[in-house]
């Protein structure tokens, strides 16, 4: 019995888990699309994330285009900005 709890238990996390990147987590990853602005749904890395109109866009080291690397910085649970990387860093 305590098998099938546990087995239920994972399946009810799994299948409640959002869509979108937990964001207490940094991370970098390659721009695989993302809004004509800067606020709206970013795909990077496989991973949905919500950029607002207060998150910065940081493109010091290129456009913040498709193909890019680009590392997103979180606080708490808003995007606080999203930042160009140098190729190698999402190797």
């Amino acid at each position: 019995m305590k098998t099938k709890l546990s087995g239920l238990f994972l399946a009810a996390t799994v299948v409640g888990m959002p869509l979108t990147v937990d964001a207490s987590n940094d991370f970098t990853g390659i721009v695989e699309s993302r809004p004509a602005g800067i606020a709206g749904t970013w795909r990077i890395g496989g991973r949905a994330i919500e950029a607002t109109a207060t998150t910065k866009l940081d493109e010091d080291d290129g456009p913040a285009q498709v193909g890019a690397c680009v590392s997103v910085d979180f606080e708490g649970a808003v995007v606080e900005e999203i930042e160009t990387e140098r190729a190698s860093k999402c190797k």
